[in-house]
């Protein structure tokens, strides 16, 4: 007997309990409903506070309708065991056992953070690297608790005061302290300094413990979301990607409580380029449509031409060249509109030079599921190349991402001239993001490591990345 299941009233609540039951990502799901993927965000975050509009009501009942029946006795369970809106976990609770929080809060952040940072702290430098890289999470584990970012944060308890603590110089300091450590992280020394930047953000989170979030006190925890996510870039930096996670999860919660949304979407567009390098183009894809959502309000055109980038490179490496092209076009557009005084620290060197390069590289990725779209890549990177970008570093990953689409078009050798002209510049960069693209020519190189040319350059590629042993391989 086939079983027999209605729901009485869809709620985001009761949508995400047949999503789970039909085992699908939410993009899955939204192009199984005909819906865009921020929609379906918006409805599971929200949970049992948003009712659909009937038209959706009825596209939920035929979604059911139409399911296996062992998707609809997983939606039933789903739906009888939790009854009515499902209790919150106590956050002291939960967070002894895990670094995730159930319900986004002031006291459950500071919290989380002083717990991550305090065991930081307490691990040396060697056991950090000699552990090596551990699991990443990935699926819902990574994406859902991310959407608390959608909701207002829970006034869980009363603060002591709604004045920062800081003084205006001291917070001057921190900011041009937060500038001194990103300055390390990208010259490749993060490593060196990341027990300073978390000393520091230990210090600052828990001076906020007692602060409550306002007007007054968003300066200083925006400062501690910038910290969060400096350890986030260097552990990434160095493929130790679970950790890396944690910070950047965090630094998204603390742009939270400072009410910062602009950071708190460039830091999950950061999240949904580790999972892209990791090999989960969906969930990446889920998290910059979260950023996207999150941020429309306050985005400005240049933050929301970033995300768009970023979402043609999951699309990119999924291979879906419509979806790519679509993505690219809409941050075209917003990158015609120009800077703002507004923008983000990250956008006020973006050029015309360097944005071709980030859609090259993109169209580049492309080609390596249809080889006919490396022509589309070489086009908008010797637009890139025209107009070298006045840092070395920059330059550097534009020579080499250059290359990388020589080795599709099968032209190892003019490859290798390219890499050979980046080498020079990549040498202070080679323990950061340089170094992470000259493994993945390394790699992508080794079918032609029998001309002599390539094994030479992968040779000295090696002995120049030979301190990040989990970049190159092979």
């Amino acid at each position: 007997m086939r079983p027999m299941v209605t729901v009485q009233c869809w709620t985001g609540a009761q949508t995400r309990a047949l999503r789970q039951a039909m085992r699908l990502t939410i993009r899955a799901f939204a192009e199984r409903l005909g819906v865009d993927t921020r929609t379906i965000t918006k409805w599971e975050a929200r949970g049992h506070t948003i009712t659909l509009l009937p038209d959706t009501q009825a596209l939920m009942d035929t979604a059911l309708s139409r399911a296996p029946d062992d998707v609809k006795i997983r939606v039933t369970q789903a739906v009888d065991s939790a009854g009515q809106k499902p209790a919150a976990a106590s956050p002291s609770k939960s967070l002894k056992t895990s670094h995730t929080i159930a319900q986004w809060s002031h006291h459950s952040i500071t919290l989380v953070a002083q717990q991550i940072t305090g065991e930081d702290l307490s691990t040396t430098r060697r056991d950090t690297l000699a552990a090596g890289p551990s699991a990443a999470l990935a699926g819902a584990a990574l994406t859902e608790p991310l959407q608390h970012w959608l909701l207002p944060i829970n006034q869980d308890v009363e603060v002591a005061t709604s004045e920062s603590g800081f003084s205006p110089t001291e917070l001057a300091s921190l900011e041009e302290l937060v500038g001194q450590f990103r300055d390390w992280a990208k010259n490749g020394h993060g490593m060196l300094v990341r027990k300073a930047v978390v000393a520091q953000l230990n210090d600052v989170t828990d001076r906020l413990r007692e602060v409550s979030p306002g007007p007054a006190t968003w300066p200083v925890f925006r400062v501690a979301a910038e910290l969060a996510e400096v350890v986030a870039s260097i552990l990434w930096a160095h493929s130790l990607h679970r950790s890396a996670q944690r910070y950047y999860v965090l630094s998204v919660q603390l742009a939270k409580l400072a009410n910062d949304d602009g950071h708190a979407a460039i830091v999950l567009a950061d999240l949904a380029r580790q999972c892209y390098g990791l090999g989960h183009p969906q969930e990446g894809l889920e998290i910059v449509a979260l950023a996207q959502y999150g941020s429309r309000k306050t985005a400005t055109a240049r933050l929301r031409s970033m995300l768009a980038t970023r979402e043609a490179g999951g699309y990119a490496l999924l291979g879906e060249s419509q979806a790519v092209h679509r993505a690219v076009g809409r941050a075209e557009e917003y990158f015609a509109d120009g800077p703002s005084d507004d923008d983000h620290r990250r956008f006020q060197h973006l050029d015309a030079a360097g944005f071709a390069a980030l859609i090259g590289e993109h169209y580049r990725e492309l080609a390596r599921h249809e080889p006919r779209w490396a022509g589309k890549a070489h086009e908008y990177l010797q637009e890139a190349l025209r107009h070298p970008s006045e840092e070395p570093r920059f330059h550097a990953q534009d020579l080499i991402v250059v290359a990388r689409t020589h080795l599709i078009s099968a032209e190892p050798e003019h490859a290798c001239e390219l890499v050979h002209q980046a080498i020079p510049l990549a040498q202070p960069w080679a323990n950061g993001i340089v170094g992470i693209k000259l493994g993945k020519f390394h790699q992508e190189a080794a079918r032609y490591a029998d001309i002599p040319v390539v094994g030479d350059t992968r040779d000295l590629i090696h002995e120049l990345t030979s301190a990040n042993r989990w970049w190159v391989q092979g």
